[in-house]
């Protein structure tokens, strides 16, 4: 479920959809929480068609699902716009080891794109990169060795700002913050 100062809008032909912030979003707000509506696909392999975890079907089809591979390897299918989330190299949302939500990583102004990582993903086929940004790396793989620790570390810093903020719109996952204890 999205943060509910979201809504999906489409951008162009090119890159399809994306989610924006209808309200400025503070750094540490939880943006997305895995509900019902998000559900594990019965076939746990991708459809045809379909290349790596992270995949989409056709990007102007507002019918189109998300598809994404959990830690546990599962096949996930995002039943609300977060399946309109655009990957970026500096994004300003992740998940960090947490597949069941994201927080924002700094302040998203109002009228801004919400972006992630691609990188997060469990497994995908890496493939070419044109977010734009000016730290894009090129490519969109798992973010691993001092990439990897570079995002773990703005997760961490942005996860000490939320716990300062408890009431938020949107529910953690049961088991937080436990579960980033062992982070």
């Amino acid at each position: 479920m999205m943060h509910p100062d979201t809504e999906q809008r489409f951008i162009s032909r090119q890159a399809g959809f994306g989610v924006f912030a209808l309200r400025r979003i503070p750094r540490g707000t939880v943006t997305w929480v895995q509900s019902e509506d998000d559900r594990p696909t019965e076939d746990q392999r991708l459809p045809a068609g379909w290349s790596g975890s992270a995949a989409t079907r056709e990007r102007t089809n507002p019918e189109a699902r998300f598809l994404y591979q959990d830690r546990q390897g599962r096949m996930i299918l995002l039943g609300d716009h977060a399946r309109y989330v655009n990957h970026s190299c500096d994004p300003n949302t992740a998940g960090g080891r947490d597949d069941r939500f994201s927080i924002a990583l700094r302040d998203i102004e109002e009228g801004e794109e919400l972006t992630e990582d691609y990188g997060e993903l469990v497994a995908f086929q890496p493939f070419a990169c044109g977010c734009g940004s000016a730290r894009c790396r090129g490519r969109i793989k798992p973010l691993l060795g001092r990439e990897g620790l570079l995002h773990e570390e703005a997760v961490k810093a942005a996860l000490e700002v939320m716990q300062r903020y408890p009431e938020q719109p949107l529910r953690l996952p049961e088991g937080y913050p436990q579960h980033f204890a062992n982070a």
